[in-house]
């Protein structure tokens, strides 16, 4: 059963993650005019790809966050196991983009 602050710490990332990416978005569209599939995609990837925070695959944190824990504690496996999850949910979402969204030719 889910504790009732673990869903509140859930939902706070969550807010934080929606309001790092309109930020990007904004900032993206006022520097560069447009926003690039590639930029929103891959920050959707690092905020919100889960990755387990133990041996027992109980808990699950941000991928992104938890390699940052593991850098700090110089925990290799841990990172290793973090970035396996990051790598795995880029290789998808970046297949699942080519696949849906067709590419621009040049003429």
């Amino acid at each position: 059963m889910i504790s009732m602050s673990l869903l509140g710490a859930c939902l706070i990332y969550a807010l934080a993650a929606a309001v790092v990416l309109l930020l990007s978005y904004q900032l993206a569209l006022r520097w560069l005019g447009h926003v690039p599939r590639a930029l929103m995609a891959t920050l959707l990837v690092l905020l919100l790809t889960p990755t387990p925070t133990d041996a027992d695959f109980q808990n699950f944190a941000p991928a992104s966050v938890t390699v940052l824990f593991e850098l700090l504690s110089h925990s290799r496996l841990g990172v290793l196991r973090a970035l396996l999850s990051l790598g795995v949910t880029a290789t998808l979402v970046s297949a699942l983009l080519a696949w849906v969204l067709p590419a621009r030719r040049s003429s």
